[in-house]
This record gives C-alpha cells, sequence and structure tokens, in this order.
C-alpha cells in the first residue's frame, strides 16, 4: 500500500485507539449508574473488554484473509462500533429490565443475583469488543498486502499509534468529558466519531487495488501447519501469553505500590494508566522496521525483556526515594493542582516508563517470530493477539486474587522480575544457536545483546554445522528473510 493511504489508516487507527478508551470508562459509568457496585462495574467491562478483544482478533483475522479488500471490512466494524456506542445505554438498560424480571422471577439472591446481573452485563458488552478486537488483525492485513516482510512494520506501528490513541482517550475521559460533558454526551460523540472513522476508512479502501487472494486458497492454509515448527517458534508461542501475564503482573503490582504513594485518588489513578500506555505505545513503534533474519529478531525480543527486566529490577530503588520526592511535590508553595499533578506524573514516569517501553517492544517481535514465514495473514496476527490476550486475563485474575493475596506485592514483582529475566535469557540463546562464530550475524547479535547488558554465548549446533539453513533451525531460505517482518501499528485492547 502507498505511503499517503498507510499514514490516514495509521491516524485513524490513532483515534480508534482513543474511542476504545473512552468507551471503556464511560460504560463503567452507564454500568455503576444501572448496577451499582464500581468494583463489580470495573471487573465486568474489563472482562468483557479482554475476552472480546481476543475473540474478536481470532474469529476476524481469519475474515480478513478471505477478504480482497480488509480496508472496507475494517471500515464497516469501525461503523458497527460505532451504531453500539449509540445503542449502548438502551441495550445496558434492557439488560438491567431483564435482570430485574429474572431475579423477581426466580427470587434470586446473593451471588446468584450478582453473577446474573453482571453476566448479562458483560455478554452485551462482548458484541462491541469482539469488534474491536478484530481491527487489529484486520488493518495490519490491509496494510501489509501480499508482502510477508511488512508484517512488523505494519503492526508495530499500528498497534503503538492505537495504544497512543488509547493513552489520549484515557486522558480525554478521565480528565474532561465524564466530568464536564457527561456520559450520555460523551457516547454520542464518541461514536460519532467511529462512524466517521468508518466511512473514511471504506471510501480510502475502495480506491485501493484489491488484494489478490484465491479463495480455496486462503482456505487451505489457514489449515497448514506452519511451515517452520521449530524450537525458536515454539518459545515465542509460549512466551506471547507468559510475557502478557507478567506485564499484567507489574502493572497491578506497580499500582497498587503506586496508588499507596502518590494517592488514590481518580487522577491519580488515570496518571498511572496513562504513563503505562505511552510506555507500551513508544515500544511498539520502536520495532516497526522491516523484518531482520529469525535470529536477529529472537536477539531483539531478549533486548525487549532485559529492557523491561532492567526497568522492572530499577523499580525496587526508586519505590523508596518516591515518597520523599512526593512529600517534597507536596511541601512546594504556590504550586497549582495542574502543577502538582504534572509533578507526580514525572514521578510515575520515572518508575514506569522503561519497563513498559519493553513490553511494548516485544508483543510485535514474538508476533513476527510465529507467523507464517511465506505468507502474509491476518490470521496469524490475529492468534497471536488472542494468545496475548489469555495471558493477560491470567496475569489480571491471578495477580488481583491471588499472587498479591499470598505472597504480597513485593515477591509478586519478584516473580515478574523472575519471567522477564527467564525470557530474556532463552531468547538470546535460540538466537544465538547455530549463528557461525566470527560472522557478520554473530556480530550483529552481540551488539544487541551487550546493549541489553547481557548476553548467552554461541552455543554450537549439536549437528556439527553452524549453516543456518540447516533444517534444525527452521530455515527456509531467502525468502524467509525478506519476509520475515510484519506487524506494526495498532490497538489495545
Amino acid at each position: 500500500m502507498r505511503s499517503k493511504p498507510v499514514l490516514t489508516y495509521s491516524f485513524l487507527f490513532f483515534l480508534s485507539g482513543a474511542t476504545g478508551l473512552i468507551y471503556e470508562l464511560l460504560w463503567v459509568r452507564v454500568l455503576y449508574q444501572s448496577f451499582g457496585s464500581t468494583i463489580q462495574s470495573v471487573t465486568t467491562v474489563v472482562a468483557a473488554y479482554m475476552g472480546g478483544l481476543g475473540l474478536g482478533a481470532w474469529l476476524l483475522g481469519r475474515r480478513a484473509d478471505r477478504s480482497p479488500r480488509p480496508a472496507v471490512l475494517y471500515g464497516w466494524l469501525e461503523i458497527a462500533i460505532g451504531v453500539f456506542g449509540i445503542l449502548s445505554p438502551l441495550v445496558l438498560g434492557l439488560a438491567h429490565a431483564i435482570y430485574i424480571g429474572t431475579a423477581g422471577a426466580l427470587a434470586l439472591g446473593g451471588g446468584a443475583s450478582v453473577a446474573l446481573r453482571f453476566g448479562l452485563a458483560a455478554l452485551v458488552l462482548l458484541i462491541p469488543t469482539t469488534l474491536m478486537g478484530g481491527t487489529l488483525p484486520v488493518l495490519t492485513r490491509a496494510l501489509m498486502g501480499e508482502d510477508r516482510g511488512l508484517l512488523k512494520p505494519s503492526l508495530g506501528r499500528l498497534y503503538g499509534l492505537n495504544t497512543l490513541g488509547a493513552m489520549t482517550g484515557t486522558a480525554v475521559a478521565g480528565f474532561f468529558l465524564i466530568e464536564f460533558v457527561g456520559v450520555r454526551a460523551s457516547l454520542w460523540a464518541t461514536a460519532a466519531l467511529n462512524l466517521a472513522i468508518g466511512v473514511a476508512a471504506i471510501q480510502l479502501g475502495r480506491r485501493q487495488d484489491a488484494v489478490e487472494v484465491a479463495r480455496t486458497a486462503v482456505e487451505q492454509n489457514l489449515h497448514q501447519p506452519p511451515p517452520t515448527l521449530d524450537h525458536l517458534h515454539n518459545l515465542a508461542l509460549v512466551l506471547l501469553g507468559l510475557t502478557a501475564f507478567a506485564s499484567l503482573l507489574n502493572e497491578i503490582a506497580w499500582t497498587r505500590v503506586l496508588i499507596m504513594i502518590v494517592g488514590g485518588s481518580t487522577y491519580a489513578f488515570t496518571l498511572i494508566l496513562l504513563v503505562f500506555l505511552l510506555g507500551i505505545g513508544l515500544g511498539s513503534i520502536i520495532v516497526a522496521r522491516r523484518s531482520a533474519p529469525r535470529a536477529e529478531t529472537a536477539a531483539s525480543a531478549a533486548l525487549a525483556q532485559g529492557v523491561t527486566g532492567v526497568g522492572a529490577a530499577l523499580l525496587f530503588v526508586f519505590f523508596g526515594l518516591l515518597p520523599s520526592y512526593i512529600i517534597a511535590v507536596f511541601q512546594l508553595p504556590d504550586l497549582t493542582a495542574a502543577s502538582r499533578l504534572l509533578l507526580m506524573g514525572v514521578a510515575v514516569g520515572a518508575v514506569v516508563l522503561i519497563p513498559a517501553i519493553g513490553m511494548g517492544m516485544t508483543f510485535p517481535l514474538l508476533t513476527d517470530l510465529t507467523a507464517r514465514s511465506r505468507a502474509a495473514r491476518g490470521a496469524d496476527v490475529g492468534a497471536a493477539y488472542a494468545l496475548n490476550t489469555i495471558g493477560s486475563i491470567l496475569g489480571a485474575v491471578l495477580t488481583g486474587f491471588v499472587l498479591v493475596v499470598v505472597l504480597g506485592t513485593q515477591a509478586t514483582l519478584r516473580l515478574g522480575l523472575v519471567v522477564n529475566g527467564l525470557s530474556a535469557l532463552a531468547l538470546a540463546g535460540l538466537a544465538a544457536r547455530g549463528v557461525a562464530e566470527g560472522s557478520a550475524e554473530d556480530r550483529r547479535l552481540r551488539v544487541r545483546g551487550s546493549r541489553g547488558g547481557t548476553w548467552v554465548e554461541h552455543a554450537p549446533d549439536r549437528s556439527g554445522s553452524d549453516d543456518l539453513r540447516s533444517p534444525a533451525y527452521g530455515w527456509t531460505g531467502p525468502r524467509a528473510l525478506s519476509d520475515a517482518s510484519r506487524r506494526a501499528s495498532a490497538r489495545v485492547p
């Protein structure tokens, strides 16, 4: 796809990320007004978002590979999200009425009543969140066309910009819309923006050449196993879930500590979320480059996890210094509330930004390692995003309800640090395996390893060959090199 449409779609996806987070915050308020209980409302919306994003990515990523114009499909998804946004207060009110009638007829009480109430709401919200989850693989498929080499740059750019859009949406909703515009008017304005994004995407997509795809060939390819089921591929699949688990573990534990230090206000929580999203967005954009050989991509992923681990380790130092800094900020005379909030943001950024950048780098790199090397497929992006989402769900649930309670916050943070360290070492080890010592690739990998502060020495090929073309390393020839990158720019869930 030409550069001008790519820039336009990237901007549209940035706006889409903003609408997604605005909806999340607004629907929490709608549920609270209808059902009560802030904690259960937040839990319901977050659960629906995580489940819907993963489901939508998996289902609609496969659908994108059958569409001759995925960009047009993306536009229709945005329009459908906007229509639901307009109708969401009515639909959630209907769910509340069904709950009242059912609970009264069955004389439900206690846990059964709560489960029915929020289960209905979660099912309703699963519809738009599934549509949102499909936007990333569908638009990534549209941008890379038939060029597998564009996977990583397309995914990295879209994922990063979508996350930065989510950061913007969090700020706009948390600091302005809810307080000054109101929930209902904010929903209508956000839905109007989705409709505008959808119309623009459809109009632009219809002017682009159709993707040359034979339906039967695609359907057959969807059921073929990946051509290189080597150790690196399998490790990347596992780490898509495991690193997401560690990311949510860290986010929840960091938030728990930071709230105790900077305060528990809505503004403080929003500030922490903003910095976290900023880091993830920047990290994803940093790796939005055309794919390198698989060994270099693995080394970059090892570096990303090393950055995350080093940043997380530094938190133990910063946490000891933060209380004194916050006290000093509040003792400064003649500071406005906005200035004080900005200074607290500097402190939170110093703590969270570096490891969050490492987290943002990780997802596009691991997706590039798991995707098929010879075909440009939205299904690969969708499957990777679904695995990542499952890890996020498990990380959120186990950390919030088990790990912090049983182990405590400090031990939980150390567990996340162990996951990051082991992930970096495993990726570095497989990246170095089979690379001839002293070769140009060996020198490039050592540079990457030295930047991360650690390096796993080259392990000789057990078969006695240092040739990367050996089947033991899943090498697929020069085509794999040119194809190895297609993942840039997109969203959050």
